[in-house]
């Protein structure tokens, strides 16, 4: 996976977030390859967008462009209010059960 294939991902899966629908039927190997490096999660076929996004997010913060990440996801919260939102808990509550 590379960084192209990452972001297409994500932008796939904000749209699947916001508005319910896919930009491209061509994710799925991307979407196993970010899910396959948490090991908790490894080997799920089926996945909800938002923890998929959660997932994506911690990909960027392990390869160091959180500051990338957080301009889009805050360049889409203008576009769909609540995205944040609905990540941080997502977040919290995916992680917190981990612990």
């Amino acid at each position: 996976m590379n960084k192209i294939q990452l972001f297409v991902l994500l932008q796939d899966t904000v749209s699947h977030v916001t508005r319910g629908r896919h930009l491209a039927p061509n994710y799925h190997h991307v979407k196993q390859e970010v899910i396959s490096m948490f090991p908790s999660f490894k080997g799920q076929k089926r996945m909800p967008s938002i923890k998929l996004l959660v997932l994506i997010g911690e990909v960027y913060i392990h390869y160091g462009w959180k500051q990338e990440f957080n301009e889009y996801m805050y360049k889409q919260e203008e576009r769909h209010s609540g995205l944040c939102e609905m990540y941080d808990d997502t977040s919290e509550k995916m992680f917190k059960s981990q612990a």
